[in-house]
Order: C-alpha cells, then sequence, then structure tokens
C-alpha cells in the first residue's frame, strides 16, 4: 500500500489551490558570469532582488525582437565573477543540506561583493553573518578596503584600530591604499596611544570624529541595503 496515497487527481471532487511557495510556474534563463553559463530558474533569482526582477521584465519585454536570456548564443549577461555566480547559485539552489557550511572566506567574500552589485540583499546579510565567523587572519589594510567597498562601517573602523593600536606602523603600500589624509590622521592618533594620552576604549570615538563624512557616507549606505532586506 502507497504510505502517501500518491494520485494524478484528487478523488474527492473537493477544490484543491495552488501553493503560494512550491507550485512554480516560471521559465529558465541562460545568464553569462564570466566566461561561464548558467541556466536556472528565474524565481529564485527574482524573488531575492527587486533589481534582477526588473533587469528580468525589461528582458521580457524586450522578447519579441530579441532572444537573449533564451539560448546558450545570446546569453543574458551578469556583471561579475563565474565563481561567485555560481556561489550564490549554490545557496539559492543547494544540491547538499548545509551548503552555505562549505565555502570558505574568499569564497564568501566573492559571494558579498556580488549579491551587493545584484541587490541580492538576505545573501548579503548572510554572507556578512558567515564573514563574521571567519575574520582571523584578515589584515588591517582589508578590513578597511572591503568595509568601505561593501559599505560595513564597522570594518572600516576595526581596520583603522588594528593600524593604531599595532606594533608595526603603517608601511608605503598600505599608506598608498588608504590615502595621504587617512595615514597622516591615523599616524597622530597611532602617536598619542603609543605616548600613553589615549587609551583603546577611546579610539572609536576619535576615529568617528576625525572621519565624521566617511563614516556619514559608509552609514548611509549601510542602512539603504538594511532598509531594503526589510522591504523585501
Amino acid at each position: 500500500m502507497d504510505p502517501f496515497n500518491i494520485s494524478l487527481t484528487d478523488g474527492s471532487g473537493s477544490a484543491v489551490e495552488k501553493d503560494d511557495e512550491y507550485y512554480l510556474e516560471d521559465n529558465f534563463i541562460v545568464l553569462k558570469a564570466g566566461d561561464t553559463l548558467f541556466r536556472v530558474p528565474r524565481y529564485r533569482l527574482r524573488q531575492e532582488s527587486t533589481y534582477l526582477e526588473n533587469l528580468f521584465a525589461q528582458h521580457e519585454a524586450a522578447q519579441a525582437t530579441k532572444s537573449s536570456g533564451i539560448t546558450m548564443e545570446t546569453p543574458l549577461v551578469i556583471d561579475g565573477i563565474s565563481n561567485d555566480f555560481k556561489n550564490i547559485l549554490r545557496l539559492l539552489h543547494p544540491s547538499a543540506l548545509h551548503q552555505a557550511e562549505l565555502l570558505n572566506r574568499d569564497q564568501w567574500i566573492g559571494i558579498m561583493k556580488l549579491s551587493s552589485r545584484l541587490k541580492l540583499l538576505k545573501i548579503r546579510n548572510m554572507a556578512i553573518n558567515e564573514l563574521a565567523l571567519k575574520m582571523e587572519g584578515l589584515s588591517a589594510t582589508q578590513f578597511v578596503l572591503l568595509g568601505r567597498e561593501l559599505a560595513i562601517a564597522s570594518w572600516v573602523q576595526q581596520g583603522y584600530l588594528e593600524f593604531i593600536v599595532r606594533e608595526r606602523t603603517i608601511d608605503g603600500g598600505e599608506a598608498k591604499k588608504l590615502g595621504s589624509k587617512i595615514t597622516i590622521e591615523l599616524f597622530r592618533l597611532r602617536e598619542r596611544f603609543i605616548r600613553g594620552k589615549l587609551c583603546q576604549a577611546s579610539i572609536f570615538g576619535e576615529l568617528e570624529k576625525l572621519f565624521t563624512e566617511e563614516f556619514k557616507k559608509i552609514k548611509q549606505d549601510e542602512n539603504a541595503y538594511n532598509l531594503d532586506i526589510k522591504a523585501t
């Protein structure tokens, strides 16, 4: 006897309805990221990103005259690295349980960069949470540059703090990446810290005063992502 009573018809004559989550009515789309083609259902990308939803809508409106996204020869192009896009698809369409646990820090950084660009906001938030557990060994420069690029103020602050309190001074390569104005201010704070005129607990407050405009801009961008997540 079939324990699930699987049948092609209801048999009872009662009305049935489509499940709002697991009755999928969608076409596949061919996408190109880097030098790799992907053919996936549109619905998860559309569901997770209003940016991609609008992009697909524009694409569908143009299908009467163009075939972009329909065949291997005319894919819809995604501006991103193929491995980063593939890792995002792994999260949206996992082929194994606990797929997220298999990704390393560099893969999560790539996921976060591309998910930010494509406005896949839940994936971005997942990446932030995963990276919070994988930041050991990240350099002060990486904290600052990633925090600036991905709009995470706390990472920029952490990087600046490391430059001030670590034993090694800021070298020429780091100064070039930070910018001359910020490097000079960090040297001044570092000098005060070394002389015992600035305690570590007060450094974040000093950073907020010195780099008010930078942190204001980063936090505005960060808050915009958070507001968009709440709206989805």
